[in-house]
């Protein structure tokens, strides 16, 4: 008879485990992201002297590049071996596009300085960058409406637009009537990088239906990013060169397909 307790002591802790293991069923989702990225300062360099063609006097500009904001699209999965914590990967697109900003000093008088400053200030560039990432995410309450998440990407972030690169243009008469000369202020041979690269979001699921998910989540994107450090040579063009880090901030909706095995099906 004392046997019969002990047996309805493992009967009754036996359900709770069943359900548990039942919960807990690895899960795949599949998606696809949307966003905006915001703008950010990336670099600055006071007093850059121009040298005018033919002129005895050294003209200067004081130059600044922001990172433009733009859209970021991408596809994530995501494997969950249990309730809370998954791996994941994500491909995105991330734009990296650019505006300069010119202020001429023109002491010397020259219509040259002026257009190349305005040329400058209209060199926009609308690069687009792919950022390849892995890493965990960890969820609360997986099987209610709303489940809120952490997570953390590393990678590295593949692009081929220079940062530094920065030519401007002015018009000459020439024997075959107007043409136009190139200034090159920063050159960069190099424009194709593999840049380091992170991503840190926090966010919320929301229950979408049978097997899917709407994500909403803030993200910061980490990236190393390469500079001029200083002002180059108006003869030589030399000049020294750094990395910076940035942080640029999104927010992305995403929309989830959730893939679990379950009594032969998918759900």
């Amino acid at each position: 008879m004392r046997r019969l307790p002990i047996a309805l002591c493992f009967i009754l802790m036996a359900g709770p485990v069943r359900a548990q293991r039942t919960g807990d069923q690895p899960v795949i989702t599949l998606g696809i992201t949307g966003g905006y990225v915001a703008s950010s300062d990336l670099w600055e360099v006071p007093n850059q002297p121009y040298l005018p063609t033919g002129g005895l006097a050294t003209d200067t500009f004081d130059l600044s590049r922001t990172l433009n904001s733009g859209f970021t699209f991408g596809l994530t999965s995501t494997y969950y071996p249990s309730s809370h914590l998954g791996l994941t990967g994500e491909i995105a697109l991330l734009g990296l596009g650019s505006t300069t900003q010119c202020t001429a000093r023109v002491p010397s008088g020259s219509q040259e300085t002026q257009d190349v400053c305005a040329s400058l200030a209209q060199s926009n560039t609308a690069g687009t960058s792919v950022a390849m990432s892995v890493g965990g995410v960890y969820r609360i309450a997986s099987r209610d409406a709303v489940s809120p998440f952490i997570s953390a990407r590393f990678g590295g972030l593949i692009t081929e637009q220079s940062t530094i690169d920065l030519k401007g243009y002015f018009l000459t008469q020439g024997p075959n009537g107007t043409q136009q000369e190139v200034a090159v202020i920063f050159d960069d041979p190099n424009k194709t990088r593999f840049e380091f690269y992170a991503q840190f979001a926090a966010g919320f699921s929301f229950a979408a239906g049978r097997g899917y998910r709407i994500r909403l989540e803030a993200r910061d994107n980490y990236v190393n990013l390469p500079i001029p450090t200083s002002p180059s040579d108006p003869v030589t063009g030399a000049f020294t060169r750094g990395t910076v880090a940035k942080h640029l901030f999104s927010i992305v909706l995403g929309f989830d397909v959730l893939l679990e095995k379950k009594r032969g099906r998918r759900y």
